[in-house]
């Protein structure tokens, strides 16, 4: 920095000193990760100098080299995103707008340009609103727009991501949005409206061989801009939308394309149904092994019937045994199970007792003290992160259309999403799990194969009514179904339990989501809807829709306000008759 600011400080300085000055400064900085590297009052004369002499380069013929390791040194600077008040200006923009010349081709002019496009994503996250407002009257869309479509069709991959985040933040200044999505008279063969040309380029981006790995961690960032800037254009209602720009076949084009990115990582069997199918085969294979051993034709039919009824009797007892094993454990766990609710029951009467008195002398409840939440970090370059931009773009308005519903892969790479979200943070999930809950309910409204595959995701072996089933047994979840902890036998989160238990939160939200989306799992049937979830959980939305048997449930439920006071009546009943 002290050759920047000795360079900064002349008025005699030269190209020569401000290059040396450039290189020192990269090599001290350009790989620190410290914070609070740079004093306020240091880049309020470094950045101006910077800037002018830029400026006083640009007038005569660019030495490219040279810019690019100025601007650099500002991108830098503008990491710390403090200390920028000098560079969140009108003259800032104008002079990057001269840097930023058409379809840059060679090396340097491209480096040149990626750091201009840095400079101006940094300092839009240092002022958002005050770079709106310069950005709307300095900027030239038009050369931006052009260079979008150039960067991407010559893989210039870090300026075409910079680019793209400008476009990210530009989306939401509605007279920009305006000029990009519908091209006005004098920018008709300038540029390409912005949704055909996301569009176009999510075609040409989207390949899932290209998006896994770290290799591929800069055309992954690409792909997630191009959707959040989709999705930011998408956001005011006043604009047309992203799926009404697209023709039929661009359409059909970039819904396959979303369904490749959802299906990246899902699992090829996740029922073993094709593992259970080859290990048949494996075995009929055997039995024809001894049949050609052993005799004819009409005998090896014989011996395939016979040996493949052995197998399957194997099989069954097999199952048997394993169903029994598991009757076992239940019966411990409910035991278990039981004695817990025993010593709940005492510890909760204690309270409501306690709750009374405190109630009776108008006393405030004690306040407790609960930790505090940490939310757990963000794997923001991840497939999982990019799959998540995906869903959000889908939970706009009128985007399901874009929904490729009809592939297996892509509906079990949306239930490995909702499993992975569910998990994140269980017990407070709402924000994880209303976004892909929103999409997924759409999705298994529409096809009667989703909701098949999702419903044997979340249930497993207990998606199909038990034989000799009837809606008044079992009007309670299996008990290996803990809503308390809503871990497996295993100490695992269980995906069931978080949703049933999600039924009863206090986030209404959430609470009809998640109703709402088994309900449509159980092919809107109640005897079902009550099998999975249990009576009590269940209840709240059957007497929402009004179903016989349910239809007053609401009217009569007791209000905690005329529960207390009829319990101090009766206790001053009992008092005064004493």
């Amino acid at each position: 920095m002290e050759d920047l600011l000795r360079a900064a400080g002349s008025e005699s300085t030269g190209k020569k000193e401000w290059l040396e000055a450039f290189q020192a400064f990269k090599t001290e900085f350009q790989n620190v990760g410290k914070p609070n590297k740079f004093e306020k009052k240091d880049k309020d004369v470094v950045i101006p100098a910077i800037l002018k002499h830029i400026s006083s380069e640009m007038k005569e013929k660019p030495d490219w080299t040279y810019l690019g390791q100025g601007i650099e040194c500002l991108k830098i600077m503008t990491r710390e995103m403090k200390g920028l008040e000098k560079l969140t200006s009108a003259e800032t923009v104008k002079l990057l707008m001269r840097v930023l010349h058409d379809k840059p081709e060679f090396l340097d002019e491209v480096k040149a340009a990626e750091h201009s496009y840095a400079v101006l994503v940094n300092t839009f996250c240092v002022d958002r609103l005050k770079m709106n407002s310069i950005m709307e009257k300095h900027a030239e869309i038009v050369r931006l727009m052009r260079n979008l479509d150039w960067h991407q069709k010559k893989g210039h991959m870090r300026p075409y991501y910079y680019l793209l985040r400008i476009f990210f933040y530009m989306a939401l200044v509605d007279s920009v949005a305006t000029r990009i999505i519908t091209p006005a008279e004098g920018d008709e063969g300038k540029f390409q409206s912005i949704f055909k040309l996301i569009a176009r380029h999510l075609i040409a981006q989207a390949n899932p061989p290209k998006l896994v790995g770290e290799k591929n961690k800069m055309n992954r960032l690409c792909v997630m801009e191009l959707l959040r800037t989709a999705f930011n254009l998408n956001y005011n209602p006043k604009n047309p939308k992203f799926q009404d720009s697209l023709d039929k076949a661009t359409k059909t084009a970039l819904q396959n394309k979303l369904g490749d990115i959802i299906a990246i990582g899902a699992e090829e069997d996740p029922f073993g149904e094709r593992a259970a199918e080859a290990e048949f085969e494996a075995e009929a294979a055997k039995i024809l092994a001894i049949a050609d051993a052993q005799g004819s034709n009409e005998e090896k039919a014989f011996l395939l019937v016979e040996d493949k009824s052995i197998v399957d009797d194997v099989k069954i007892q097999m199952k048997n045994i394993k169903k029994g094993n598991e009757k076992v454990k239940v019966r411990a766990v409910e035991k278990k199970n039981e004695e817990k609710t025993a010593e709940i029951g005492e510890n909760e009467e204690k309270e409501w007792d306690d709750a009374l008195k405190r109630v009776e002398k108008g006393e405030k409840a004690p306040r407790v003290r609960r930790p505090e939440k940490k939310k757990p970090p963000r794997d923001l370059d991840s497939e999982n992160a990019l799959k998540l931009q995906v869903i959000n773009l889908f939970i706009m308005p009128g985007a399901s259309e874009l929904l490729p519903m009809s592939r297996p892969e892509v509906i079990q790479g949306l239930a490995q999403i909702l499993d992975a979200q569910a998990k994140i943070d269980p017990h407070y999930c709402a924000e994880y799990l209303l976004p892909i809950l929103s999409v997924l309910l759409t999705v298994c409204k529409k096809s009667a194969e989703a909701r098949a595959h999702m419903k044997r995701f979340i249930y497993r072996d207990d998606y199909l009514p038990p034989v000799g089933y009837t809606a008044t047994k079992n009007m309670e979840p299996p008990a290996y179904v803990n809503l308390k902890t809503m871990k497996d036998k295993d100490g695992n989160w269980d995906l069931r339990s978080i949703l049933t238990k999600s039924i009863c939160s206090f986030n209404m939200s959430l609470k009809q989501c998640v109703s709402e989306f088994i309900w449509v799992l159980c092919g809107e049937e109640s005897s079902e809807y009550i099998r999975l979830c249990g009576f009590g959980s269940a209840a709240g939305l059957l007497a929402d829709k009004g179903l016989p048997g349910f239809a007053q449930l609401s009217q009569q439920a007791y209000s905690l306000d005329d529960f207390v006071e009829r319990a101090k009546r009766e206790k001053a009943a009992a008092a005064a008759k004493k």
